[in-house]
């Protein structure tokens, strides 16, 4: 990245238009998706579903973490 942080504020020069590298395929994907009409609440609940159904809900976030594991660090 070509960002510097500093102790003030960590994310004073980070630019996501800039610093991300995106394709011509990302940028036409994010073209698309602003043109997509709002889903209906049946649709957003079958979809909330589906989300649930797949990823499950109702786990504690540190449930794959333990005392042992190493900090995460970038």
């Amino acid at each position: 990245m070509s960002w510097k942080k500093n102790a003030a504020d960590p994310f004073a020069g980070l630019n996501f238009e800039r610093d991300m590298p995106l394709t011509p395929e990302d940028l036409e994907a994010l073209a698309r998706s602003r043109n997509l009409r709002p889903l209906s609440p049946e649709k957003y609940q079958e979809w909330v579903d589906l989300i649930v159904k797949h990823h499950g809900v109702g786990r504690p976030v540190t449930a794959n973490n333990t005392d042992d594991d190493e900090p995460f660090t970038l």
